[in-house]
């Protein structure tokens, strides 16, 4: 569920109003001029708030994480957006931390640093973008030495594999391929990244970005299926399968994900439209 959490966290902006106009990245919601209100998932909710730019400002996540229990989980998230940088505070009950998201003259993040409680940089991260405009690498390393190199390739303008090795300066620990296919006849959904293995590369706050323009360019198409081959010591393979369901509008207001020893899960997205 901690998985599900982060993938819908990806959260909503106006995407017709996003700081880049990318036509070649239109999805529904720009051709009808809509927002994305809320996102449900099994056990929880995302909510957002905007400011006069339609920038996600705020985002509040309900999770029901221990239902026998009767507890649900509260987070806030926090965006404010200046012309060099982007900060992000986040508060739950067990933790809060800020990160400083550094934007170039593109507009695209290209550094971020992680600060815990006591404004030490716990997690640094740097991005780089292809010639094209695509993000195609991430180098994380954290105070405790450990670090996470991403590779992202694109074909047709669609992400269609990642590569990830994570270990520490002892050498690399474990290695994950994610591999997606996509619907070439329907354009993306918005915030692709809430239901798809893609929190396995953005976590929240770089997913809520994403959706605005603020790593280069997005995916053109709905991701129809994914593979996932990771090894701790051992080789491992999971697979995944979509559909979608539009409404009158052409909106896709609801994915359903397969997984073979999982079952399905549903998401529904929910759209306010002017």
């Amino acid at each position: 569920m901690k998985k599900v959490i982060l993938l819908l966290m990806t959260v909503a902006t106006f995407v017709g109003c996003s700081k880049k106009d990318n036509t070649d990245n239109n999805s529904g919601e720009i051709e009808n001029n809509c927002l994305v209100e809320q996102l449900t998932y099994e056990g929880g909710f995302v909510k957002f708030k905007r400011d006069n730019q339609n920038r996600v400002i705020n985002a509040q996540n309900e999770l029901d994480e221990r239902p026998w229990q009767g507890k649900l989980e509260h987070s806030s998230y926090d965006f404010d957006y200046d012309v060099n940088t982007i900060k992000l505070k986040f508060k739950n009950e067990y933790e809060s931390y800020t990160i400083i998201y550094q934007i170039d003259k593109s507009n695209n993040v290209v550094k971020s640093q992680k600060l815990d409680s006591y404004n030490s940089v716990d997690i640094e991260k740097d991005y780089s973008y292809d010639t094209n405009g695509y993000l195609n690498k991430i180098i994380s390393k954290s105070k405790s030495k450990w670090h996470r190199d991403i590779i992202l390739e694109y074909k047709n303008g669609n992400l269609v594999e990642t590569n990830e090795n994570y270990g520490s300066e002892n050498g690399i620990l474990n290695k994950s391929n994610f591999e997606f296919k996509y619907d070439l006849s329907q354009n993306d959904v918005p915030y692709s990244a809430l239901y798809s293995r893609l929190s396995s590369t953005f976590d929240f706050s770089e997913s809520v970005l994403l959706e605005q323009g603020y790593f280069g360019k997005k995916s053109k198409n709905v991701i129809s299926s994914e593979k996932s081959l990771y090894s701790d010591g051992a080789p491992h393979e999971i697979n995944w399968s979509f559909t979608y369901t539009t409404n009158n509008n052409g909106l896709i207001t609801n994915v359903k994900e397969v997984e073979e020893t999982d079952g399905a899960k549903e998401y529904t997205i929910d759209y306010k439209c002017k």
